[in-house]
């Protein structure tokens, strides 16, 4: 008894040790691979043709309708696809130059903001549009009246009276967010409603945005997003 439990407590041998060292070098090893291909790192040409991003059979799948039958243009980075009764897109697609810096420009840019913090924000932009096309003027370059920027400003910030309203998601890329933002405008005698039914999301060093919409009445279409963002994400081998 003494002699088995004196061989329990004894020192491993060279041979074992070694073992011991190698196999914790390896498990090293494919922790260093993994984490490496989780910080997969897009380039700076990515999303140069987003058509190829989100393709027609990703659209077709989610929408539900043939291929064949959609209709497809790419415009200022922004790649929309048609069909009858409705419509589906991609775009703002911002690549950074590390994941790190993709976090920080996506939490700056998806905070939720109240309808008096977008009025003090449309103000304060339509000071500075007014500043700088009376600089214009002054050098005989102007592009606009200064007097009108502030009522344009205005028009765009009454339409989001409501604010802005982001939904944070979990399980959908490193981040993601859908806006809710309902949209007003009037014309006339009438209130026109719309969503901005924007889906984002954050994956590695990149950003995009995914949108969905039937034709008929104004209303949200998240779930359609959130099916549109999946098939991106599978589709950039994530």
């Amino acid at each position: 008894m003494l002699a088995c439990g004196g061989a329990e407590n004894a020192a491993p041998s060279p041979e074992r040790k070694a073992a011991a060292e190698s196999g914790g070098a390896a498990v090293q090893e494919a922790v260093a691979e993994a984490e490496a291909a989780v910080a997969k790192v897009f380039p700076d040409d990515f999303g140069k043709k987003p058509c190829e991003v989100l393709t027609p059979s990703m659209v077709a799948k989610v929408a539900k309708v043939s291929a064949e039958g959609l209709t497809s243009k790419e415009m200022m980075g922004m790649c929309l696809y048609e069909w009858e009764g409705g419509n589906a897109n991609i775009g703002f697609i911002r690549v950074s130059a590390t994941a790190e810096d993709a976090r920080k420009r996506w939490e700056n840019a998806h905070k939720n903001m109240s309808p008096e913090e977008v009025k003090a924000a449309f103000e304060k932009i339509g000071d500075a549009a007014e500043k700088k096309l009376e600089a214009d003027a002054k050098k005989g370059e102007a592009k606009a009246d200064p007097k009108h920027a502030k009522p344009v400003l205005k028009a765009m910030g009454g339409g989001l009276s409501g604010g802005i309203q982001w939904e944070h998601l979990e399980g959908l890329g490193d981040a993601a967010a859908f806006e809710a933002t309902r949209h007003e405008n009037k014309i006339l005698d009438q209130t026109l409603v719309s969503y901005a039914n924007k889906m984002d999301v954050l994956v590695a060093n990149i950003s995009f945005s995914v949108g969905f919409s039937l034709d008929g009445e104004p209303k949200l279409y998240k779930d359609e997003g959130i099916a549109l963002a999946r098939e991106v994400i599978a589709g950039l081998g994530l």
